[in-house]
């Protein structure tokens, strides 16, 4: 077989008339088979002469000359060494996709959304094609580079980043992770941010209105001023979870954050706004009329722009809950219980102690309806 010193120049120059390999004189076994339309493939040949082994590297360009004779090193040496070689490469898209496969059957229905939502947006675009060996850490860092504007998101892509290429090391489908050692892009500082009256009472505002506003996510943040609980948990509520006769929500243990149940007694206001709600599927439906509701980016900015206050987030009407019932002396227990925190009770209190609390709860949504109910019913100052 033909044996020249690969180069860039000659890898371009190569016409054969059919497909045929070319060795590296540089790289003992390492080579390129042309195709006669012009494809070029890296691979390593090893092996006894009546039983030679090929394996691929990489396609070129995608795989850059430079880059493919360190990975042919690499191989042979271990493989002369009676080192196992990795897997075959795949393309990213098909790694990914026996990934999920995996993701999928360790995982809440919550979670894979999320990495699903995650892989879709930032990952496949960028690096569907590329050989799951040749994505570099300037690949991925490139990417979360792009988002560091919004911390949250940055920092949710980094780390499912990290878990999917992890994975596919342990696999071997890869030597090694691209984020091995590498420090998650901006550590995320604790938020502090509670909402004063005036802010809230202008979100409120809001959402009674309407307007041109998304009514299922004017609904959302109703519910969200009113109860305290997580975004995700009132976004995927399901009708069949709330219990109009006795006034309460029960989330099952697979919708919840720390994976326990949780039981939540409605206030009045909140009352209004679940009792209108669809008795069975989702309460809030998303376009199309058949998943739940999860349009929030564009939604909230409309949102914004009618409240015109200083920036928040969904999570600082958590956060405001949570500090106005702690002012309005409830304590902090039952607080926590409202919350569904894991602090609520410890492990030994709660073989213990079987009270649900039911009632300390519902007396402290009471009581902060009661609050806004002033609050709302106050002129806004000047």
């Amino acid at each position: 077989m033909p044996r020249l010193t690969l180069t860039d120049a000659t890898l371009r120059s190569l016409k054969p008339a059919t497909r045929q390999t070319f060795f590296d004189a540089a790289t003992p076994g390492f080579a390129v088979r042309v195709s006669p339309r012009g494809a070029r493939t890296f691979v390593i040949v090893y092996g006894p002469e009546k039983a030679r082994r090929w394996e691929k590297i990489g396609a070129y360009p995608l795989v850059s000359l430079a880059r493919a004779r360190e990975k042919a090193r690499t191989r042979l040496s271990m493989i002369q060494l009676g080192i196992k070689p990795a897997e075959p490469e795949l393309p990213f898209a098909e790694a990914y996709a026996q990934f999920l496969a995996y993701y999928e059957a360790k995982n809440r229905a919550k979670t894979v959304y999320e990495m699903q939502r995650i892989a879709k947006r930032h990952f496949l675009p960028k690096l569907g094609k590329k050989m799951v060996g040749d994505i570099t850490t300037t690949d991925l860092t490139g990417i979360f580079d792009k988002l560091l504007p919004t911390p949250a998101e940055c920092a949710a892509t980094f780390t499912a980043a990290r878990t999917l290429f992890s994975w596919l090391a342990r696999r071997r489908a890869i030597e090694r992770s691209p984020l091995d050692n590498v420090p998650q892009p901006r550590s995320r500082s604790a938020r502090t941010r509670v909402l004063s009256d005036d802010e809230v009472r202008a979100i409120w505002t809001s959402a009674e209105a309407t307007g041109n506003l998304n009514p299922e996510f004017c609904k959302i943040v109703k519910l969200l001023i009113l109860t305290g609980q997580r975004k995700g948990q009132i976004g995927r509520l399901r009708g069949e979870w709330y219990d109009r006769d006795r006034g309460r929500i029960a989330w099952p243990a697979e919708a919840m954050k720390g994976g326990r149940a949780h039981v939540l007694p409605a206030a009045a206001m909140a009352k209004a706004v679940l009792d209108a709600l669809p008795r069975d599927g989702f309460a809030f439906l998303g376009r199309g009329g058949r998943k739940p509701f999860n349009g929030y980016g564009k939604c909230k900015a409309a949102f914004e722009e009618r409240a015109a206050i200083p920036p928040w987030t969904l999570h600082d009407l958590r956060r405001t809950f949570s500090t106005g019932i702690a002012k309005l002396g409830v304590p902090p227990h039952i607080k926590e219980m409202i919350l569904a925190h894991a602090t609520a009770k410890d492990p030994v209190e709660a073989i213990y102690d079987l009270h649900t609390y039911e009632p300390e709860m519902r007396d402290a949504m009471r009581r902060w309806e009661s609050h806004l109910q002033l609050l709302f019913s106050t002129e806004e100052t000047v």
